[in-house]
């Protein structure tokens, strides 16, 4: 995929090294420096087995931050209270160096977990960082490959928009490829916006924009431990003041935020572990959202499906197991679905006469479109996947040599 070009937003400064986490030489730690009156907002993995970084973070993210430090090439989970103190390590050196609280950083870690995180890295390459970041902030390019782990092309996303005669600017990077079945899914993303927007609203714009977009993609059905994602408004556009979500000036700010966020998640999806092909899955006339999420996802995760969807045998059976076993009070006879604009099954049925070569040549297109009926409602949700190849496999049992 082509890097979109992406200005310098004021209020923030990116700058990235490698330290040698990462094998190969390859960039692995990055500062972003944050201007002093900005908000930053935060969402965390659901996951019970938190790293450390997560835990880190979602204790002080109420705080005024001042800078992240994003590693890659190590998760730091899975490694107690000494992964802990590293993170202490690395912040009150950095914080001393910046003229603030160990307690106004955040950090995110991505990578192999059960490995220590070796801080003295990370403290050697703090002050070059900090005289790169003053000379020329680096790009947002740098940024993406950076918190690369097994990806394939660096993510990013951008908009510009108004808020009253202001304009503004969101962009954001994300990375993402396997372990990805976020719960706020390994995943981290970053997003940054000029405009001026209190915290609290910063806050629910995040936790509702995020429902739709990485909270609705699923690879692999596991949920990592570092699953993160930052929202930092830095106020250097001053826009028309935003009181509620329902801010006539705010609805065009929401829109384009969602569509960034959905933007940065169907990359993640696309460069799934092995993945050939971006499959959408959507259930329609549910008797509530929660419902048709549940079988959404239910369908997305099924391994069945997914080698399914990843070949050219028609066996839709596998759809019909995975509503089934969602557990979801769904009605078996009024259960219909397609692929494409093929129908396949109707009321709890499938169909005797369908066109399986014009199928088959539909499954060889890279993007799918599964639409499943419930007719038991007017309530739809769409979920995001991707097919399951060998390749997976092959990446999965070579990725700590």
């Amino acid at each position: 995929m082509s890097y979109p070009k992406i200005n310098k937003l004021d209020g923030i400064l990116i700058s990235t090294i490698s330290t040698g986490i990462k094998k190969g030489n390859k960039k692995d730690l990055v500062i972003i420096n944050i201007d002093k009156n900005a908000n930053t907002v935060g969402a965390f993995t659901n996951s019970e087995t938190k790293s450390e970084a997560v835990k880190w973070s979602k204790y002080n993210i109420k705080n005024n931050i001042k800078a992240i430090v994003v590693n890659s090439g190590n998760a730091n989970a899975l490694t107690g209270k000494e992964g802990y103190n590293s993170i202490k390590m690395y912040t009150t050196f950095l914080s001393k160096k910046i003229n603030c609280k160990t307690s106004n950083i955040l950090v995110a870690s991505t990578g192999i977990i059960g490995e220590q995180l070796d801080y003295k890295k990370i403290n050697k390459a703090i002050p070059k960082l900090l005289k790169k970041s003053k000379i020329k902030c680096c790009s947002w390019k740098s940024f993406s490959e950076s918190i690369m782990t097994t990806d394939t092309f660096p993510k990013a996303a951008t908009k510009r928009l108004k808020i009253g005669n202001k304009v503004v600017t969101i962009s954001g990077v994300a990375k993402g490829s396997g372990m990805i079945y976020p719960n706020m899914g390994t995943m981290l993303g970053f997003i940054f916006t000029d405009a001026k927007i209190p915290k609290q609203i910063l806050r629910k714009t995040l936790l509702n924009g995020i429902q739709k977009s990485f909270n609705s993609i699923t690879v692999d059905g596991d949920t990592s431990t570092s699953d993160t994602v930052f929202l930092t408004a830095t106020g250097k556009v001053n826009n028309k003041q935003i009181t509620s979500l329902k801010n006539k000036h705010y609805l065009e700010f929401i829109k384009k935020f969602n569509e960034l966020l959905l933007d940065l998640a169907l990359q993640i999806v696309k460069d799934g572990e092995g993945a050939k092909k971006l499959i959408k899955i959507k259930v329609n006339n549910s008797k509530n959202y929660l419902i048709a999420k549940k079988v959404a996802f239910s369908i997305a995760n099924s391994l069945l499906v997914k080698t399914f969807l990843g070949s050219k045998e028609l066996n839709f059976g596998r759809i019909f197991m995975a509503i089934g076993k969602s557990l979801q009070l769904i009605k078996q006879d009024k259960i219909s679905f397609s692929l494409g604009n093929f129908s396949i099954a109707k009321e709890g049925k499938l169909l005797k006469r369908i066109n399986a070569n014009k199928i088959k040549r539909y499954m060889n297109k890279k993007e799918l479109l599964l639409e499943i009926n419930l007719n038991t409602g007017k309530e739809s949700a769409t979920v995001y996947t991707c097919d399951l190849t060998q390749e997976y496999i092959k990446i999965n049992t070579n990725y700590i040599s």
